[in-house]
């Protein structure tokens, strides 16, 4: 089953969302921001998604999930590869259960779990599909923006979410703000002007893409 709306706003700006509650936003300003009627609504829901993706993300499934996939990328890509459906993967490379002393459910009840955390870091590429880009050439960090900015279609987006599109690739402080400030100076993107919140502090850097681009 897909996501609604609210949930994926707040699936792929949740780093955002923390930040601005942090500095003291209120969650109408929050769903104004998203450009959505800030009714009680879909306040509330929006509310609501933000705590359910908090508990998703400390979820001893999804730990497990992550390291399944990093012990497993290249035999999932080339399972799929083949055409093999999800379920059949995970019975054939099963991940090890959480050992936290809670009780579950089984496997296949977090099938969901597996397929998101999969396609989100091959998106953010913490792992790499075989054959998805030759690996004779290496991809600059101006590059893997562009990618990233292509595929996800991305219009705006803050400095720390371009970084998390390569996390192990952007650790380094200022890596990412250097490949952006390249992507300035060629006319790809635009920086913002800074926001302020009521109380005075300025909010995260923020990236307006100039034009379409293609991957």
């Amino acid at each position: 089953m897909s996501d609604s709306p609210l949930e994926t706003i707040t699936r792929n700006h949740f780093d955002e969302v923390s930040e601005r509650l942090a500095r003291g936003d209120t969650w109408a300003e929050i769903t104004t921001r998203f450009k959505l009627d800030p009714k009680r609504s879909n306040i509330e829901k929006l509310r609501d998604c933000y705590r359910e993706e908090c508990a998703r993300r400390s979820s001893p499934w999804r730990i497990a999930s992550i390291m399944w996939v990093m012990e497993h990328a290249e035999q999932i890509a080339i399972s799929r590869k083949r055409g093999l459906d999800w379920a059949a993967i995970v019975g054939l490379l099963p991940p090890v259960c959480p050992d936290d002393g809670h009780h579950h459910g089984p496997i296949w009840e977090h099938l969901t779990t597996f397929i998101r955390e999969y396609n989100d870091m091959v998106d953010r590429g913490i792992v790499v599909v075989p054959g998805q880009y030759s690996r004779k050439a290496p991809v600059s960090d101006e590059e893997l923006l562009l990618r990233w900015i292509a595929r996800k279609q991305v219009r705006t987006f803050s400095t720390s979410e371009a970084a998390r599109c390569n996390g192990r690739r952007f650790a380094r402080a200022g890596r990412v703000e250097a490949a952006l400030d390249k992507l300035v100076e060629r006319d790809y993107i635009y920086r913002l002007p800074s926001t302020q919140s009521p109380a005075g502090r300025l909010g995260p850097s923020r990236w307006e893409v100039l034009g379409e681009i293609v991957a």
